[in-house]
């Protein structure tokens, strides 16, 4: 068993980044920690500090690496992960932490010899060397996903090897034939659309949501085990396709958990990002570029515009103050600034907007009603204006 296929089968163990130079983009390493397969990211900053992550074939866990290069070239690394080891539960008291030190020393062509010490134990002689890049014969070959995941990381790619993707479920959304697929390591899923669209609009789509499904897993907040997130798809029509990933992530020693929302909507004919002022625009024309945008749009316009309208369409919901059943999540939707940055994606009745707490770790206890209608979009509409929505 080579040792690709070795490191498909452990875990990812944080982000590491050492070179014998500063390097414009992390370095890959395949080795050994004593007699154990890993594999090893390592980026030198220009100032000298080092980041990284490597996993091993004796577990299947992220470790993160912090350090610097000293005068000579050489790397001083210590593992530093939100372990809980620190978390003090009803049963049992914090225990005191190990310390887990690499020392590096650059070694042949572009490798790295040293030893790794684990509190007082011996230490174990450290060997890497840089990871060969696969064939481009041996890339067109893998999976659409796996190959996604190749582009963007190849060492979040090697830590997959051996876990791929498999279809969950099938459905049809708004007409449209769309395939879940689950990673077995996280049970997170993300769609792919089958049938609906030409087949290279479809391939471009596909291939963003592929990306987006990566990049989310590849976050630094993952933690483990303690994630629950989903992809619920808004709206797919000929010209656009919606959708939120929304979820929690407790990591070990935080005090609750934290909620994230990531909404997307592209353009399907080139599958372009769109953003809110593509589609809904209440101040002055022309739409200036987003870029050029001021805050005081969103904060002084945008909101104020937003509330009045729900003020109007939804009064009931509007007076609510943040208190529900005596449970204050301090969302006062008297206020204007709840509509500031608020997360959106595109339904078949119209824009909803998600409203969060004022710190923007979870969603409004209230929430779920925040639907702007189409016919209220198509009277204001943004920046491309030839652009069908219903």
């Amino acid at each position: 068993m080579n040792l690709l296929t070795l490191a498909s089968r452990i875990v990812v163990l944080g982000f590491v980044c050492l070179v014998g130079v500063a390097q414009a983009k992390p370095i890959i390493y395949s080795g050994t920690l004593g007699t154990t397969p890993v594999v090893m990211e390592l980026n030198i900053r220009s100032d000298g500090k080092v980041e990284g992550r490597y996993f091993s074939s004796m577990e299947h866990v992220t470790h993160s690496l912090f350090g610097s290069r000293g005068d000579q070239g050489s790397l001083a690394l210590e593992v530093n992960d939100d372990d809980d080891s620190d978390v003090v539960d009803d049963e049992s008291e914090a225990k005191p932490s190990i310390s887990r030190v690499l020392t590096l020393r650059a070694a042949g062509e572009q490798g790295w010899q040293g030893e790794w010490r684990e509190g007082e134990t011996a230490p174990v002689v450290v060997m890497l060397s840089p990871a060969a890049p696969m064939e481009s014969t041996a890339v067109v070959k893998l999976s659409p996903f796996m190959q996604s995941l190749y582009a963007l990381s190849m060492y979040d790619f090697l830590f997959q090897q051996g876990y791929e993707l498999k279809m969950a479920k099938e459905g049809v959304v708004n007409g449209y034939q769309v395939e879940w697929w689950q990673d077995p390591l996280t049970n997170f899923s993300m769609f792919q659309v089958i049938s609906g669209y030409p087949a290279e609009q479809r391939e471009q789509l596909n291939a963003k949501l592929r990306d987006d499904f990566w990049q989310i897993l590849m976050r630094p907040t993952w933690c483990g085990d303690n994630n629950i997130f989903g992809v619920k798809i808004g709206f797919l029509s000929p010209n656009v396709a919606s959708y939120i990933i929304s979820g929690q992530h407790s990591c070990p020693g935080a005090a609750h958990p934290t909620s994230e929302i990531f909404t997307r909507t592209f353009r399907v004919s080139d599958a372009t990002l769109l953003s809110l002022s593509d589609l809904l625009w209440v101040g002055e024309r022309p739409v200036p570029d987003e870029d050029a945008i001021e805050n005081d749009y969103w904060e002084d316009t945008f909101s104020v515009w937003l509330k009045e309208q729900f003020d109007k369409l939804y009064p009931s919901q509007m007076s609510k103050t943040g208190d529900a059943e005596g449970e204050f999540d301090g969302c006062n939707y008297t206020y204007e600034s709840i509509w500031v940055d608020t997360p959106w994606y595109l339904t078949r009745k119209g824009i909803y907007f998600q409203t969060m707490t004022p710190n923007m770790l979870s969603t409004c206890n209230d929430s779920g009603w925040e639907v702007l209608p189409w016919k209220l979009v198509n009277q204001h509409r943004g920046r491309l204006q030839d652009l069908t929505l219903p």
